[in-house]
């Protein structure tokens, strides 16, 4: 499941006779809440697709994608591609299962995943938000 970061800030209230409201802009970030099968590492991720739509001039040249974490540690991960009608899906794949044990993903977790680039090469900064914290 993924769960949009809340920004109650988006609505432009800067006149109060004005009634429109500018439109949701798309974070520079997004959650996920980990799933057993997923927190397993043995199904590939599935980044989330208003993030992809808002940074597929990065995300669809690439295929390698670097887990980052706070510690600086870093998880090279393989980027799987699918394309139907006019919608792109990207996935988290060889590398996962990697990421996933070695920081102890379990289902319920929360994943923020921000886009940062070394050269070329998208860097996602993971922060992780453990369920029984």
């Amino acid at each position: 499941m993924v769960l949009p970061i809340n920004h109650s800030d988006m609505i432009d209230d800067t006149s109060s006779h004005n009634s429109f409201t500018s439109p949701p802009t798309i974070p520079p970030s997004f959650r996920h809440i980990m799933t057993s099968n997923i927190a397993s590492g043995m199904y590939p991720f599935q980044v989330d697709n208003a993030f992809v739509a808002k940074h597929s001039d990065i995300l669809q040249h690439s295929f390698i994608v670097i887990l980052r974490l706070r510690d600086m540690s870093e998880y090279p991960c393989q980027v799987y591609k699918y394309q139907y009608e006019f919608k792109s899906k990207i996935y988290i794949g060889t590398g996962w299962y990697n990421f996933c044990t070695a920081k102890n993903i379990g289902e319920g977790d929360r994943l923020q995943f921000s886009l940062a680039l070394r050269g070329i090469i998208p860097v996602f900064n993971v922060q992780i938000e453990r369920v029984d914290e």
